[in-house]
């Protein structure tokens, strides 16, 4: 009796394990059809939105974004794909930046990396990353691109 338990057991962690495998790369291949989906151009420039206080904003639209110094994926500048999807950043009572991102070759991130940098991204081919919306144990409800060099981010306004 306690062996057919732990043979049903067993396998019902193998029918799980299976199921859990199919899923993660049905999600992953979604993923990566996204991001090809998005690529209008060959520098493929996403429309991309930050909020952060006024007083930065219009630092921002001076002198242009600086790479911040912590976040999911490390220091870097962080895009969301909707405006409404920025609320929380700062709060709700910040700006909204409206940006045209080139975000290059994008790494499809399944975990937070907060020690990662831009030097790391490059060694590894990529120059940017991308968070799936409610992907793995990232925590994010909504998709996020990362850049770790300003000058990929081409155009500036008030959204």
């Amino acid at each position: 009796m306690i062996q057919k338990y732990k043979q049903n057991k067993k396998n019902r962690k193998e029918q799980q394990n299976k199921h859990y495998k199919k899923n993660w790369k049905d999600k992953r291949n979604y993923i990566a059809q996204e991001i090809a989906n998005q690529r209008k151009t060959p520098e493929n420039i996403i429309t991309g939105y930050h909020q952060t206080s006024a007083q930065a904003a219009q630092a921002i639209l001076a002198t242009g974004f600086r790479v911040g110094a912590g976040g999911i994926a490390g220091g870097g500048i962080y895009f969301a794909l909707k405006k409404e999807d920025t609320n929380w950043k700062a709060h709700q009572k910040g700006v909204i930046l409206k940006c045209q991102v080139d975000v290059g070759s994008c790494k499809i991130m399944t975990q937070m990396e907060p020690r990662l940098t831009g030097e790391d991204l490059k060694k590894q081919g990529f120059d940017s990353v991308y968070f799936p919306a409610n992907y793995m144990n990232v925590g994010l409800n909504y998709p996020e691109y990362v850049i770790y060099n300003p000058s990929r981010i081409k155009k500036i306004e008030y959204a």
